[in-house]
């Protein structure tokens, strides 16, 4: 009893002792709607081979721009319509058509363009890929239509989202850098199936959703024109290292009511990580046999002396 309370106690400062967790989020969905607020210019660069210019109304052919950070840029693309671009370009954006000298912009600026999937004029079949990298929000809410002039919401169509954990790279004072401990390695926690009409947003570095002041983390990614789907929509694929996402889901949270706007929370709780970490299994299983292992080898030493006893107390025995 005495070693298993030890084992208690030391499971117990271990567990408190565990480093914070790192997770990973992983997004994969089709949607009608991103947008994504630029943190760095260089990986937020995008192409279009052919779009129309909504601020000339002609067609601008090699389309290269360089939002600056601050930028928010989003991709929308309703049901059987055509992709738009639509830049808010913070000043240092830089903008080229063509052969054309880029062009930088001094002040704030609204960027538009249109990508028309069509042999005819303006229109382009080559493929248009699309970067996804900084704070981004997928999907609208689902909205009344006030008027048949106002565009409905450009909604997340389905998806889904994985929670993937981080194994431990240390355990107390210990460092888990030997076979067969991998620090850092990948597990997954969770999956959840995102419903026509989720919003994905405010990816944090930390699990606290209700801090308005808490640092966003960065998503990571691409979108592609999705051609081969009869919706027509966009293809996202996006990671983040992120501690907990925020999901507004079509039915808000029970608590909330139905005017409520609380999002759900996906994030790695610590009994995911306590039961899935592998390196935690690990020891899990070393000290699973230390613990049968122990009281087996101490039983057969004890009896080991008591049948050494006996045969010296017989008449006659040898010393």
């Amino acid at each position: 009893m005495g070693l298993l309370a030890v084992m208690a106690c030391l499971s117990l400062l271990a567990i408190m002792s565990l480093e914070v967790p790192r997770t990973l989020l992983y997004l994969s969905a089709r949607t009608e709607w991103v947008e994504v607020r630029v943190i760095d210019p260089k990986r937020s660069a995008l192409w279009l081979p052919r779009a129309m210019d909504a601020a000339t109304k002609s067609c601008a052919e090699r389309v290269f721009v360089t939002p600056a950070v601050g930028s928010v840029v989003r991709y929308v693309r309703p049901r059987g319509s055509s992709l738009r671009v639509i830049i808010e370009a913070a000043p240092g954006t830089t903008v080229s058509h063509g052969d054309g000298p880029a062009r930088r912009m001094d002040e704030p600026g609204l960027l538009r363009y249109q990508v028309i999937r069509s042999d005819g004029d303006c229109g382009t079949q080559d493929r248009v890929r699309l970067p996804a990298h900084g704070h981004l929000v997928v999907g609208q809410a689902l909205a009344v239509q006030p008027s048949a002039a106002d565009e409905p919401s450009s909604l997340l169509i389905s998806g889904k989202l994985q929670v993937f954990g981080r194994a431990i790279s240390r355990l107390l004072w210990l460092p888990l850098d030997v076979p067969p401990f991998v620090a850092g390695a990948l597990y997954p926690v969770n999956e959840l199936q995102l419903p026509g009409g989720t919003v994905v947003q405010r990816a944090l570095a930390e699990d606290r959703q209700a801090d308005p002041a808490a640092e966003l983390a960065a998503w990571s990614g691409f979108v592609d024109m999705n051609d081969a789907d009869p919706s027509q929509a966009l293809d996202i694929e996006a990671t983040s290292n992120a501690r907990s996402v925020a999901i507004y889901l079509p039915s808000p949270p029970v608590h909330q009511g139905q005017g409520g706007a609380a999002p759900d929370v996906m994030s790695l709780t610590q009994s995911a990580r306590l039961l899935g970490d592998p390196n935690l299994r690990w020891i899990y299983g070393v000290l699973t046999a230390l613990t049968l292992v122990l009281p087996l080898a101490g039983m057969a030493v004890r009896g080991a002396l008591v049948a050494r006893r006996r045969h010296a107390a017989r008449p006659g025995a040898a010393p």
